[in-house]
């Protein structure tokens, strides 16, 4: 095995973004050798480099079979949204009862004993749908706390949406969506299986660097200014003084 071959990879991540990561992911596929090397070797140049968390995806699978161009048991992204516009012209939706039974045939379908399963839930009604279904809850419900700026300037960027939003719409499907979000997030978090991702990751990493949230701000807003006033060297430094205590400012 020509472990050199990711000699790369561990080298990049260590010069751009530093030695410590919260979130390291890829295909199951990749646990061994790839992910197992750039620990070993990750370890062995530094010994502070660490990952909070490995998450790596299963296959999409047909049948039980993986999805590949190879066998030809795959949908075109076209062919998917043909059948997704012919529900809406139809006035439809894809009834909760449905979604439910396809992911309970691919875990069934699968080896594995615990699952990641993204965007689901979406509303009251999947989740009663789910639990009775299945006759199981989630052990841990994960809940990417975005602040709402945030989601508007990604939804604008990404072109997510219809072709003529504009802050406005997308705020409005904001509302409906929070709207429908609210009641599950309340009702795991009662039960004690809500985890907020990004609020836990930001504590772990202030912590880490032992500044205080307004500390971080406060030499954003620095760096922001020296930028704006073209002293790139003191942005410069700004930015290299917050990666060596792990926090990354583009």
């Amino acid at each position: 095995m020509a472990i050199y071959i990711y000699l790369p990879l561990p080298a990049m991540s260590a010069a751009y973004l530093g030695y410590f990561f919260d979130i390291h992911g890829g295909g199951m596929d990749l646990i061994f050798p790839h992910h197992e090397n750039e620990i070993a070797q990750s370890c062995a140049a530094c010994k502070k480099s660490n990952v909070s968390y490995w998450i790596h995806n299963g296959f999409v699978t047909i049948d039980s079979e993986k999805m590949s161009k190879s066998l030809g048991n795959f949908f075109t992204i076209r062919q998917v949204n043909a059948m997704i516009l012919e529900t809406i012209k139809e006035g439809n939706i894809v009834p909760s009862e449905l979604t439910v039974k396809l992911i309970q045939r691919e875990v069934e379908s699968s080896e594995n004993d615990k699952f990641l399963i993204d965007g689901f839930p979406r509303t009251e009604e999947n989740r009663r749908t789910y639990e009775r279904v299945v006759g199981a809850e989630p052990n841990i419900v994960l809940f990417f706390d975005c602040p709402e700026e945030e989601m508007v300037k990604r939804v604008l960027s990404r072109n997510q949406g219809r072709v003529d939003d504009n802050i406005d719409t997308v705020k409005k499907r904001l509302e409906v969506f929070n709207a429908l979000n609210l009641p599950i997030i309340n009702y795991y978090s009662e039960k004690g299986k809500l985890y907020k991702v990004l609020q836990q990751l930001m504590e772990k990493a202030l912590k880490r660097a032992k500044l205080t949230e307004d500390q971080v701000l406060q030499k954003i807003e620095e760096r922001t200014s020296a930028r704006m006033s073209k002293e790139y060297e003191k942005s410069d430094s700004i930015r290299k003084e917050l990666a060596d205590v792990g926090i990354a400012h583009k």
